[in-house]
């Protein structure tokens, strides 16, 4: 469910379901349903409350969200992360290949990538449509990468970097898309961005718009330390975010309500 849509057709959706005596199950997508919420209009925050008191089950993206709408409403409220398919795992040397994918803007964290590319030794490509035409790209602006390619292109690469601070941000496919091929990530301590990565493990944590902390990061992956980054990253991906573990959860759940 979008916001659009919790508002304007899911409440017409629980009075058809009500009448045909149907259990109705609501998945909101992305991580900010709390900031929304909390700075919503009055009559936008009783039609979110109508979806929310009146479903038999919500599911949630992230454990914040999740923690916040439990707070909030009486309804059963169950972790449905964002998942991707399962890649083969090839162990590879740590070539100094760092890599942003995702769309480009601000928030995104283009800005310090850009500053590091300037000062450091090590270089940051950059990928993605471009979203914010004030951005001055650097030589390291690659293009777009067409969707079925995303996979393939991570692949030449060893550490993707996406320092975030867009307010949307829930559990990002391209940090799975990472961690389901054994690829180690820098991004923030933002949000719930937490949840998917385990600092100093799986990857590095910084502080959103800090070029510094984004530099030190780069530095930090080294041919010695590479390999465990690794390893940690595909583990935590096989544990929660297989498509084929999260979807056999949630049919599991759907069939005992």
């Amino acid at each position: 469910a979008s916001l659009n849509f919790l508002k304007y057709v899911s409440p017409f959706l629980i009075v058809i379901s009500k009448i045909f005596k149907k259990r109705y199950v609501l998945r909101k997508f992305g991580g900010s349903m709390d900031i929304t919420y909390k700075s919503a209009s009055f009559l936008d925050e009783n039609l979110y409350n109508f979806t929310f008191k009146n479903s038999d089950l919500i599911f949630a993206e992230t454990l914040l969200v999740k923690q916040f709408l439990e707070n909030q409403f009486t309804t059963r409220v169950e972790w449905f992360p964002n998942c991707r398919v399962k890649q083969d795992y090839q162990k590879k040397e740590f070539q100094k290949g760092f890599i942003f994918l995702s769309q480009v803007k601000k928030e995104k964290g283009v800005l310090e990538i850009i500053e590091v590319n300037k000062v450091s030794d090590i270089k940051i490509d950059i990928y993605g449509p471009i979203y914010d035409d004030s951005i001055n790209l650097d030589a390291y602006y690659k293009g777009i990468v067409n969707p079925s390619e995303v996979v393939n292109k991570l692949k030449e690469y060893d550490v993707l970097v996406l320092p975030t601070y867009w307010y949307g941000e829930g559990y990002p496919g391209i940090i799975l898309e990472a961690f389901s091929l054994g690829m180690p990530v820098i991004s923030t301590n933002y949000r719930a961005i937490p949840e998917i990565i385990d600092d100093k493990k799986s990857g590095i944590l910084i502080s959103p718009k800090n070029t510094e902390e984004l530099i030190n990061a780069v530095n930090s992956f080294k041919l010695e330390n590479y390999q465990s980054y690794s390893n940690n990253a595909f583990d935590k991906f096989q544990l929660f975010y297989d498509t084929k573990q999260v979807h056999k959860h949630i049919l599991n759940i759907l069939k005992n309500i």
